[in-house]
């Protein structure tokens, strides 16, 4: 029997530094990514039919591939805009997700995506961990994803969806309790 954990968070709390620590103590692990399938999927012909017709033709490159900045310029700046392309790209994300699910030869799945929920997968979670971590730590390791942040669920929010909660704190002792946590949940 296949378990799945969903871990989720706000961007720059360190999920996917937790997620990586994790399998180097435990290999045997499977990974799905949500936010490498959301690229995977804006590389699919239909989507990128949708995204022109939604977003003109301005956000495809010369080798007729979605220009993610351009469309970040875009749909980052918008709400409205936002909430259309996640109308567009989430139901694939989850078909993905789905398959890879079942696919998956591993007794354990983490799936990492801040949007989890928001996708429609955390029903498919056995259990969910959220990360947390202080906004200092967190708003230095943001980045390009900054523009990201003020669409994004509250540390409250994500704390509503789950039982289990991670304080992040980006020192190597964290990932080895937050291995356990993981341990435990599947034990």
């Amino acid at each position: 029997m296949k378990t799945v954990i969903g871990i989720t968070g706000r961007v720059g709390v360190g999920k996917t530094y937790l997620v990586d620590g994790v399998l180097k103590i435990n290999p045997t692990y499977d990974v799905i990514d949500l936010d490498k399938l959301g690229h995977y999927v804006l590389q699919k012909e239909n989507v990128i039919k949708l995204l022109k017709e939604k977003y003109g033709d301005n956000i495809i490159n010369k080798d007729n591939e979605v220009d993610r900045s351009k469309l970040g310029d875009i749909v980052f700046n918008d709400a409205k805009q936002l909430k259309e392309l996640n109308k567009i790209s989430h139901p694939y994300i989850k078909e993905l997700a789905e398959y890879k699910i079942k696919e998956s030869g591993a007794r354990v799945i983490l799936m990492v995506g801040a949007l989890i929920k928001e996708i429609g997968l955390l029903d498919r979670c056995d259990h969910t961990i959220v990360i947390i971590a202080d906004n200092k730590k967190r708003e230095a390791l943001m980045g390009s994803k900054k523009r990201i942040e003020r669409f994004q669920e509250t540390d409250e929010a994500y704390k509503s969806i789950t039982n289990h909660m991670f304080l992040n704190d980006f020192i190597k002792d964290g990932i080895e309790k937050f291995s356990i946590l993981v341990q435990n949940l599947v034990s």
